[in-house]
């Protein structure tokens, strides 16, 4: 399909992923004044984890791109480095809260290591964009949005620098599929693969949920 067409395709499942995620975050942002320290603990283990993986992967896939995709790499390369950032203020905060937290001990809940096996075991580096950069990334944006002003010191501590930088991972990922993504087969590849990771991260959200007690 025409460029302009697929991108509208992209920008819709994008949109139509962060509302579906909106009442799944509203149930525990909503309720940051009443949750226990432990709950706390848990979702900071949860996005640290996220973080982990993220660098990880994403340095991984910086290492197998082709010199020919460059920005590609430089892409990566970048995100690899913010990832990690974000994972030293979620492990800056659990140091706060008593926890000396090591996310290879971590146990997710199952569509939050589904997700990140996904972006680590993408095709390669555009397949990982797809994935991640479109595929899940935005659904943070909900969150940190509802969180960056609230009542918990700690998240306003780190929220800042993080969405700033999610929103950017977000627009170079929008950057690199407009220009590589041609034809419809790798069209429809990135966008099904974008899909699952989509609906992924509004599941894990549910699961966290759960985990948290705040499941209805």
């Amino acid at each position: 399909m025409e460029q302009q067409e697929f991108m509208a395709l992209v920008r819709k499942q994008i949109k139509d992923m962060q509302e579906a995620a909106v009442p799944g975050v509203e149930a525990w942002v909503n309720k940051l004044t009443t949750l226990s320290d432990d709950q706390m603990r848990e979702i900071f283990r949860h996005a640290g984890y996220a973080e982990w993986r993220s660098a990880s992967a994403n340095a991984k896939h910086f290492l197998n791109t082709p010199d020919e995709m460059d920005d590609v790499r430089e892409a990566l390369a970048m995100e690899a480095y913010e990832e990690y950032q974000h994972f030293q203020g979620f492990k800056s905060v659990l140091a706060k809260m008593g926890v000396v937290y090591d996310p290879r001990a971590y146990t997710p809940v199952p569509a939050w290591k589904e997700y990140f096996d996904n972006i680590e075991f993408a095709r390669d580096g555009m397949e990982k964009i797809a994935v991640e950069n479109i595929g899940g990334e935005a659904r943070s944006h909900v969150w940190l949005e509802r969180v960056i002003n609230g009542p918990n010191p700690l998240l306003r501590e780190i929220v800042p620098k993080n969405l700033e930088d999610e929103y950017g991972h977000a627009e170079i990922g929008l950057t690199l599929m407009e220009k590589y993504a041609k034809g419809d087969e790798i069209q429809k590849r990135y966008l099904d693969k974008a899909r699952r990771n989509q609906e992924l991260a509004v599941q894990a959200q549910l699961q966290l949920n759960e985990r948290l007690g705040l499941a209805k």
